[in-house]
């Protein structure tokens, strides 16, 4: 008897349980940093593009729309799969049998980074291809994206942009401006290095350090995410105590030099910003009144029928 992500699709029933970008709409073709990107896309039906899309997007009503527009501007184009769920998008994007050409990636997913998810299949396939979504300037992923092995980013508020995007990467290119390579060329680039992330860091601090990093506030960082602004400060402090920083410049410095690719020393920030070693007499429960952490969320698998 197959499971769910062998036996044949199923169309989505599900509402939308998440908080990722909006969806595609109808406009004048311009993306949210207000030009075409590499656009050629002259407004119709695209026949002469084949190929396989898997979609890890936690917003449905998004999905929906994208479902739609695919179908009608890339009648070729087949949808595998969609999920709401992070770590079954990366598992199916991996699995031999369920592995699309394309997948498609929501940036700002409540409890997963578009970028962690990229850099978690890129590490361990150098074949599918990645495209980030944003419903927002693409400048605020796109370069990290380049970094966490993506071909392109394209935007949910521009159709031109949208299918523009799928057509350039389903062909073997790259879609953007931000320093992209192609899937082989990105695997061999992220091959072999560190995570860019400490360990300790969730993805979705990480999500909030990049922002942080960028002078971003957090009334800007919740709307960006799309979560509560209490939670931003959540995520804050939770990386704050792992990057062993009392202030948030301190933590900023300490991801800055993170995210260059060098290895994070356990160090001892002190408020002037000097960084030397933690003292050992330092009593272990210092960050004991930090938040606990709450990642998680449960996923479904949404299939359509062949």
């Amino acid at each position: 008897m197959c499971n769910e992500a062998m036996c044949g699709a199923r169309r989505q029933t599900g509402t939308n349980r998440g908080g990722g970008d909006g969806p595609p709409v109808l406009d004048d073709g311009l993306d949210d940093d207000g030009h075409h990107g590499n656009a050629h896309n002259t407004g119709g039906v695209v026949s002469h593009v084949t190929g396989t899309i898997g979609i890890v997007d936690d917003d449905g009503h998004s999905v929906v729309s994208m479902r739609q527009l695919i179908h009608d501007r890339l009648p070729h184009v087949e949808i595998m799969w969609t999920t709401i769920d992070p770590d079954k998008g990366v598992r199916l994007a991996l699995d031999k049998i369920m592995q699309p050409d394309l997948v498609l990636v929501d940036m700002t997913m409540e409890t997963f980074s578009g970028e962690e998810i990229c850099r978690r299949i890129r590490h361990r396939n150098a074949v599918v291809q990645l495209l980030g979504m944003v419903a927002s300037a693409k400048g605020l992923h796109g370069a990290e994206l380049a970094r966490s092995g993506a071909q392109g980013i394209i935007s949910k508020n521009s159709t031109a942009d949208f299918i523009d995007g799928i057509v350039e990467v389903l062909r073997g290119g790259v879609y953007g401006d931000y320093g992209f390579l192609d899937a082989h060329d990105s695997y061999e680039q992220l091959k072999g290095a560190k995570p860019v992330h400490s360990d300790e860091v969730s993805t979705r601090q990480a999500q909030v350090m990049n922002l942080m990093s960028t002078g971003m506030t957090d009334p800007h960082i919740a709307d960006e995410i799309g979560i509560a602004e209490g939670t931003v400060r959540k995520h804050a402090q939770l990386a704050m105590a792992k990057l062993h920083a009392e202030t948030r410049v301190q933590a900023v410095l300490a991801w800055t030099e993170l995210q260059a690719g060098r290895t994070l020393q356990p160090r001892y920030i002190t408020l002037d910003g000097n960084a030397s070693e933690r003292p050992r007499d330092r009593p272990s429960h210092e960050c004991s009144d930090a938040p606990h952490e709450d990642d998680g969320d449960d996923g479904i698998l949404h299939r359509r029928e062949a």
